[in-house]
């Protein structure tokens, strides 16, 4: 178990602040991961009466147990916080390079509260969670970024962009498809499938 169970980073973009826990393994034991684990912060960490779209919200990005291990239908994760469109739970699920590469990075799960006030990214690389300026790619369209990223972050960066809009709605996408928000690359882990490249996500300030 302890070769699939790995660290969950929890964001706050308003202080600029990181803190790194390892992804508790009783949780993993009654709820494997990804929704069910994501259940678990937002029920730890959302307060009540909180503004779908005020940074009080949480947003959480968590992979399955076995995502990025030779299995099939495993490269899963799920993307969960409170939905401004019902005032209750909103959770999607995704595929792709991301995921897998999250969790090459040695993360389960991203935890993230706060605003940025201004656009940042978060990146993720071998273990460690750094907060950057995303300033240059601000206004660029999304293959434009995808170019940007790659140049700046190395060829293959593999990504999700969550974007806190206004008006409107928390919004996902994967692959070539992010803008602003957070960022991941790849890094080590044992026994996890590498996909080329790494990962970014990111978020920003609406």
């Amino acid at each position: 178990m302890k070769t699939i169970v790995g660290k969950t980073a929890i964001i706050d973009l308003s202080a600029r602040t990181v803190a790194v826990e390892d992804t508790p393994i009783q949780l993993v034991y009654h709820l494997l991961g990804g929704r069910g684990v994501n259940m678990a912060y937002l029920y730890r960490m959302l307060p009540l009466k909180t503004d779908a779209l005020g940074p009080e919200n949480v947003l959480i990005f968590g992979t399955g147990l076995l995502t990025g291990y030779p299995v099939p239908n495993s490269g899963r994760m799920n993307i969960s916080a409170k939905s401004p469109e019902s005032g209750i739970l909103g959770d999607s699920n995704m595929g792709g390079f991301f995921p897998a590469a999250m969790k090459k990075s040695g993360f389960d799960r991203l935890v993230i509260t706060g605003r940025a006030n201004w656009p940042v990214y978060v990146l993720l690389s071998n273990g460690s969670v750094e907060i950057r300026d995303a300033d240059p790619y601000w206004g660029l369209i999304v293959p434009d970024t995808q170019t940007a990223l790659e140049q700046d972050l190395g060829k293959g960066v593999r990504g999700d962009r969550s974007r806190r809009g206004k008006p409107g709605s928390l919004c996902h996408r994967h692959e070539r498809t992010k803008k602003c928000g957070r960022s991941l690359r790849n890094g080590g882990g044992d026994g996890v499938q590498e996909p080329e490249g790494g990962g970014c996500s990111r978020r920003c300030a609406p």
